[in-house]
């Protein structure tokens, strides 16, 4: 009877210590505004910073509040742990072809871990994921920055910041860069 106890107590913790590995691995990707700055350049006027959930723009010279549902965080917090954006560094170009550089038709994701930069994503607008393994090194920073841009697109605060800044634009004679 005393044997049996010992295995029971044995096997116990062997599974507890593999669960706190488990859970610990997992928190070692996890998303945490604190730990992470996430600055998405929208376009070269619209720069959102998703630690602060702010946005700056051309015509601002303060932040602007965006508001995100939890469901729109939670959709940030699984797009950077699906894509491992916590084990990212260096840079990744994605373009097809030749690379435009005037006028700016790419996506810029900064990202920084205390402070210190980590990565930058840059992504062309008409830079075609499907034609990507995904199995290749560009393939999830790629689609984390275009769950970004997903959900900016669709959030009613953003939106708001956007038709701002191109009236803004249209108004002072000012062209997209």
């Amino acid at each position: 009877m005393s044997v049996s106890i010992k295995l029971l107590a044995i096997c116990l913790s062997l599974l507890s210590v593999s669960f706190l590995q488990d859970t610990r691995k997992s928190n070692k990707h996890a998303y945490n505004k604190n730990l992470y700055t996430v600055l998405f350049n929208y376009d070269s006027d619209i720069i959102v910073n998703f630690a602060t959930n702010t946005a700056t723009t051309i015509q601002s010279n303060k932040p602007i509040k965006i508001h995100f549902s939890q469901q729109e965080e939670n959709a940030i917090k699984r797009s950077f742990e699906n894509n491992l954006i916590a084990q990212t560094k260096g840079d990744f170009v994605c373009f097809n072809g030749t690379m435009i550089v005037t006028p700016s038709t790419d996506y810029r994701v900064s990202i920084s871990r205390q402070g210190k930069h980590r990565s930058e994503i840059i992504v062309d607008e008409y830079y075609n994921i499907q034609h990507e393994k995904k199995t290749d090194r560009k393939y999830k920073p790629a689609s984390f920055v275009y769950d970004l841009k997903s959900i900016l697109d669709s959030n009613p605060d953003f939106k708001q910041i956007a038709i701002d800044t191109r009236k803004y634009r249209q108004d002072n004679g000012f062209m997209k860069l």
